[in-house]
């Protein structure tokens, strides 16, 4: 189970690192093409569509992972059908309402009615992403990485292609949305013309879209809540500055996001499913097991990375946007710090979900949410964009400590926190060994990257931060148990057969 997990892990992880280049062109392109006022407005679209995909999902992604992982062939498929009946509904519906009051938000989101068509276009982009949302998870319950990956990478270098092509050609920032939302309109088709050809689908039931939206309606708050956490403080900056401090921000919050998702993405995606179903069948040493082996890997690579940027952070950032964003730099380790300390919420969280406690991981969120108003309120206006990061950052640290005392009142997993501060103590010797090789020997980032790598990965492997037991299934991933056969090699890793 542990290795098949981590297969899925690996073919996941090659996955982030292609569509973190999706990232590293988009940006440049938007940001240098279209400079920071029209990046803001790009921002607020997604604002916009990110506020208003609850109510069109209305907690049914995390209801089906939950409630159907490990359950029957033909359950999955009338749940699934069900799904894609109601979403469909309630998107066409949003794409309406938008449609007749585009002008009144334009004015409240955009500054100017003449912005409306974005309005009107987020909508659209609103149905179609929710629709593709669910066939992406559709993959997920069926434990299918490999084309869930196949998916994404289309996704994400046809996008990256269509946008430079529209930039390049000199296109305006509406076709460059209009032309992204045709190509994902299609390829939404083309999966579930995939999904119905190969597995089927089956007649909506009605009754399973009750117990579904039962659950569902106890998380839909929490999308708000989320949208409060980490995208009300571009609302805040736009009142208190303007369109242009919201591109910056955002663009240091992209980065954030993305050196978070290329690292976390590949194990998160498929535990949730897989943790449902040991639950489910009640396998709960494999459970804990497999919590363990999973967070240890996402800090275990998000802790060294987030320092790396700290370091490195404003070189990437002249190399990558043009002059007027530099000041986003020095916000993305506090961005991706608070996305960490979400993370390791999120494991607890689960696990209220598996005990029917959902309720509890809402109450979690807007507590939160409350505080990081509190935050964007009292830091903003003092500190500027930084203090929106920070705000941030302050906000998922309280999330990630109340949440880890709710799940532990149900579920108690066991953490081995040896791994932690071996964790943090190689990369402190990383982080020494970077700042001296960027100002005495040579200020390149790739070099320092490199440098930096093998540093901790060195320094992990001297302390003995993997255990002989992780060493061998890493092996066995990277198709390297030939290695055991030499006595040094083995006695350096810590494999004593």
């Amino acid at each position: 189970m542990i290795k098949k997990y981590f297969q899925n892990t690996a073919i996941l992880s090659v996955t982030e690192i292609l569509l973190s280049l999706k990232g590293l062109l988009l940006i440049p392109i938007l940001t240098k093409t279209y400079g920071s006022v029209n990046y803001g407005i790009w921002a607020q679209v997604t604002v916009l569509v990110s506020l208003l995909t609850p109510i069109v999902i209305l907690g049914l992604d995390s209801a089906v992972i939950t409630c159907t992982s490990g359950k029957g062939e033909m359950f999955i498929k009338k749940t699934f059908s069900s799904i894609l009946l109601f979403i469909t509904c309630s998107g066409i519906i949003c794409v309406c309402l938008l449609c007749i009051f585009s002008q009144q938000l334009s004015v409240l989101v955009l500054d100017s009615p003449e912005n409306f068509q974005f309005i009107i276009l987020a909508g659209f982009v609103l149905l179609e992403s929710a629709l593709l949302s669910m066939c992406k998870l559709w993959y997920r319950m069926k434990d299918n990485a490999k084309v869930y990956s196949i998916i994404n990478i289309i996704q994400a270098f046809s996008v990256a292609l269509l946008s430079a092509i529209v930039a390049f050609s000199k296109g305006n920032l509406f076709e460059l949305i209009l032309v992204t939302f045709l190509f994902e309109s299609l390829l939404v088709l083309i999966i579930l013309i995939h999904i119905g050809k190969n597995q089927g689908f089956s007649y909506p039931d009605l009754s399973i879209l009750g117990k579904l939206l039962k659950f569902g309606v106890q998380v839909l708050p929490m999308g708000y809540a989320w949208w409060i956490l980490t995208l009300s403080n571009r609302v805040f900056i736009g009142y208190y500055d303007n369109l242009a401090a919201v591109g910056v921000f955002s663009v240091a919050y992209s980065f954030g996001y993305m050196i978070m998702s290329m690292i976390f993405g590949p194990i998160w995606t498929m535990y949730p499913p897989k943790a449902a179903e040991l639950f489910n069948l009640k396998k709960f040493s494999e459970m804990n097991e497999l919590f363990n082996y999973s967070l240890k890997l996402a800090l275990g690579i998000m802790i060294p990375a987030i320092a790396g940027f700290a370091l490195l952070g404003s070189a990437i950032f002249i190399l990558l946007t043009s002059p007027e964003f530099l000041a986003g730099a020095p916000l993305v380790p506090f961005i991706a710090l608070g996305f960490m300390f979400h993370i390791i919420g999120s494991y607890f969280v689960l696990s209220l979900g598996f005990v029917r406690k959902q309720i509890y991981g809402t109450i979690s969120l807007f507590v939160t949410a409350g505080f990081n108003i509190i935050l964007n309120v009292l830091l903003i206006p003092w500190l500027g964009i930084l203090g929106a990061a920070v705000a941030l950052c302050l906000s998922f640290m309280l999330q990630m400590i109340f949440e880890i005392w709710l799940g532990n009142k149900y579920i108690n997993f066991v953490y081995d926190w040896t791994f932690l501060y071996k964790t943090l103590f190689s990369t402190g010797i990383m982080a020494i060994v970077v700042l001296i090789v960027m100002n005495v020997l040579i200020e390149s980032v790739l070099i320092s990257c490199i440098i930096g790598i093998l540093t901790y990965g060195g320094m992990m492997i001297v302390i003995r931060a993997i255990n002989p037991q992780e060493m061998k299934i890493l092996l066995e991933m990277l198709h390297c148990s030939d290695i055991r056969k030499y006595p040094i090699i083995r006695k350096l890793l810590g494999i004593n057969e």
